[in-house]
């Protein structure tokens, strides 16, 4: 989730450069084949862990998302929020979004091509509320601790969404480690090191956030906290 957009299953289509595990494109357009079969097939199955996130934000809450995607996420909120900025490192998922809700009614939703690591152009406390979902997992550690802190900056409350730790035993847990391992490369290996950690009640406590509350969703697969 790095950042990329809406995290889950990324790696499908991005690597980590070694060096500075900044993502590359493998082959394929981004826009023509990765953005469509996310709306076509990965939307759809977080459909439900998006409404009752869009839940837990107070009406008329200013909005930032880091892993935007195809904006799936902004149109769950767009009623909610006064206003939404959402952040993705691949500008092919940042374009498809802006384009998805380029008509009249949705003017408060912005999208950005920008990495979650230094979002220099946003103020401290300039939003009531920064959102992750399903993106810390696939992270180096290091990137996940940097990401937090750029939340904790510009946001009064946080709400993170990912891999509940550990993963229960029934099919929809070993499903989703299914996909994870199907990933494979680095992207695999960030889930192992954040299943092994202990998921985000560790992150939160490395992170020095505190957590407010804390639900189970998605049959038990996701776990999503309210922090500051």
């Amino acid at each position: 989730m790095p950042i990329t957009g809406s995290p889950l299953y990324r790696q499908m289509y991005l690597s980590y450069a070694d060096s500075e595990h900044q993502f590359q494109y493998q082959g394929v357009s981004a826009m023509s084949v990765s953005c469509r079969i996310y709306q076509l097939l990965i939307d759809p199955l977080l459909r439900s862990l998006r409404k009752e996130i869009a839940l837990m934000i107070p009406q008329g809450s200013s909005v930032i998302e880091l892993g935007s995607g195809t904006g799936a996420q902004a149109r769950a909120l767009s009623s909610r929020c006064s206003r939404y900025v959402g952040i993705d490192l691949n500008p092919d998922f940042s374009s498809c979004a802006d384009r998805r809700f380029g008509s009249p009614g949705y003017e408060h939703l912005e999208f950005r091509a920008a990495d979650g690591r230094d979002l220099h152009f946003i103020g401290d406390d300039e939003f009531d509320v920064a959102m992750i979902t399903l993106a810390l997992h696939e992270m180096p550690h290091q990137t996940r601790l940097q990401v937090l802190s750029e939340l904790k900056r510009i946001a009064r409350t946080i709400i993170i969404a990912d891999y509940s730790t550990p993963l229960p035993p029934s099919l929809p847990g070993r499903f989703s480690h299914a996909i994870e391992r199907f990933a494979g490369g680095a992207h695999y290996a960030g889930f192992r090191h954040y299943q092994q950690i202990g998921g985000i009640p560790e992150l939160l406590d490395q992170a020095g956030l505190t957590e407010l509350s804390r639900t189970r969703l998605l049959y038990g697969v996701a776990t999503v906290v309210r922090c500051s």
